[in-house]
């Protein structure tokens, strides 16, 4: 809210020959307008501000009296008399708003950020409490949902699709999203501890395998010799229910080392 005047202060009106938006803020710094020089002293006092969101700076009028004019960032801060700082527990959000991160939002993502395929996909809003993401789901608008959108599911089932700043991510047949499609070995081929051993797949160009790298995942890798750069002497590696290992020889046997 907008300080109100001091005692006895006859200045305590808004001065329509500076514009609409221009409010006269007496009291501290007032004074301090330099009409030559076309600027003021701080007269802000804390919590001062010219709307529910957004901070003002100083400039003078042609009177000489200190006036707010053009806001600070919208949304970004809490005025005070030397700027606009973070709100936090003590600098409250003016308008009841809520502070999160330093930054006053409304109390829903849709009220306080927009979302549109301009967003970038690793936005986020935490005003409501959880963490959302600007998303496009299916055929319908951009929306803020819920993160981790988990591909396979039942909401989201093999086939569907979402946009993220005019990106669209599909979900594919081994449960991850791929953009821009579903090509390749990785997103539609299954690698898994059942998968025979002599199994290739081409779809990526180079042959490749389903195995098990040491601690690693279930993927598709392309053949490489044992003991090289790749896979050093000591490289564990599985594929449907063998184990094996590079040994010293530089040959992969199932099992122990010779």
């Amino acid at each position: 809210m907008i300080a109100g005047p001091s005692a006895g202060d006859s200045r305590a009106v808004a001065d329509r020959s500076v514009g609409r938006d221009a409010l006269v803020i007496p009291g501290a710094g007032d004074a301090g307008c330099d009409g030559a020089g076309g600027s003021c002293a701080r007269c802000l006092k804390d919590g001062d501000c010219s709307d529910a969101l957004s901070c003002t700076t100083d400039t003078c009028n042609a009177q000489g009296r200190c006036v707010h004019t053009s806001a600070c960032q919208a949304n970004a801060r809490w005025c005070t008399s030397s700027g606009c700082v973070a709100c936090d527990a003590t600098h409250l959000c003016a308008g009841g708003g809520r502070c999160a991160a330093g930054m006053c939002w409304d109390t829903t993502c849709a009220a306080s950020q927009p979302c549109d395929e301009t967003v970038p996909c690793e936005a986020m809003c935490t005003v409501e409490g959880g963490t959302k993401y600007c998303r496009k789901l299916g055929a319908g608008a951009y929306a803020w949902v819920t993160g981790g959108l988990l591909c396979g599911s039942a909401a989201q089932p093999l086939g569907a699709t979402y946009q993220c700043q005019g990106k669209t991510h599909v979900c594919c047949t081994n449960g991850e999203w791929g953009y821009p499609n579903c090509a390749g070995c990785a997103r539609t081929r299954a690698c898994t501890a059942t998968t025979p051993c002599d199994e290739t797949c081409s779809l990526d160009g180079a042959s490749k395998s389903c195995r098990k790298i040491n601690d690693g995942p279930w993927e598709w890798i392309t053949y490489a010799e044992c003991g090289s750069a790749t896979y050093p002497i000591g490289t564990l590696f599985q594929c449907s229910g063998t184990h094996g290992a590079c040994c010293a020889d530089g040959v992969w046997h199932g099992g122990a080392c010779p």
